[in-house]
């Protein structure tokens, strides 16, 4: 995954905070990360919570680690309930909430890696 990111030219920058923290995520390290890339150019901005483990800023390998993980569990999946039930998650509220923003962030992360979202799966 390295070689992908440095052949696109990606690089995160990573402010502590985010702007909503979700419920079970108090104790993740909350941050905010924009990741660039210059080939082509594209942006993409997403909250980011790491483990209390963790120490230092997220790197663009680890975020997108987590994007694309994140997109693969969704694709495929026609609803929040069976997303839900292949997780192990209880169909709440805010479970089925959680879906629809894997599903947005999804989209998200297919347009900024474009033709390269299928290399960065296989690197995974």
């Amino acid at each position: 995954m390295k070689k992908l990111i440095n052949r696109l030219g990606i690089k995160a920058e990573a402010t502590y905070g985010a702007r909503v923290i979700p419920r079970g995520f108090s104790r993740s390290i909350p941050w905010t990360v924009t990741l660039k890339r210059s080939n082509p150019r594209r942006q993409l901005t997403t909250p980011f919570f790491m483990g209390i483990a963790h120490s230092g800023e997220p790197t663009a390998e680890q975020v997108l680690e987590c994007l694309v993980s994140d997109a693969l569990s969704v694709e495929g999946e026609n609803s929040a309930e069976a997303w839900l039930y292949s997780s192990g998650m209880e169909n709440t509220a805010e479970t089925r909430k959680l879906f629809k923003e894997v599903v947005r962030q999804t989209a998200k992360v297919k347009r900024f890696l474009g033709e390269d979202f299928d290399a960065f799966v296989e690197a995974l």
